[in-house]
C-alpha cells in the first residue's frame, strides 16, 4: 500500500518553475520561469533536529516542503508560494514508492 497524506494536510498552493533561457534581440542571453504546473503542499520552516540535520547537507537550508509525488522535480526547479520563493535543493522520495516527495530548499529573500 502506498503512503498517503490526509486531505487538508498540504494548505499551500505551490507553483513549480523551471529556468528557461532566451535570446533577446541584442544576441544576450534572458532568464525566466515557466510554471510547469501546481501542488499542494506542506512548506514549514526547519527547527530542531531537522535543521541540524539538515545543515549537514547544506548550511542555508530552511524549510522542508512535503507534496505529493512530482515525477520532474529536481534541484534545478524553484517554487512559487505567492511572493515568496524558494530553491528546491535536496528532494527525496519518501519509501522510493513515488508517492510523497520531501525537499528541502532555501527561500530567497
Amino acid at each position: 500500500m502506498l503512503p498517503s497524506i490526509p486531505a487538508g494536510a498540504l494548505p499551500h498552493h505551490l507553483a513549480i518553475q523551471a529556468k528557461t533561457e532566451e535570446r533577446d534581440a541584442s544576441g544576450g542571453v534572458v532568464e525566466t520561469w515557466t510554471t510547469a504546473v501546481y501542488r499542494w503542499s506542506r512548506v514549514e520552516p526547519l527547527r530542531g533536529r531537522e535543521l541540524l540535520e539538515a545543515n549537514k547537507i547544506d548550511a542555508r537550508l530552511t524549510h522542508k516542503i512535503t507534496m505529493r509525488y512530482y515525477a520532474g522535480l529536481t534541484p534545478s526547479h524553484r517554487l512559487l508560494l505567492g511572493t515568496r520563493v524558494f530553491n528546491a535543493l535536496v528532494p527525496l522520495t519518501i519509501e522510493e514508492r513515488k508517492a510523497i516527495v520531501e525537499l528541502f530548499a532555501v527561500e530567497d529573500v
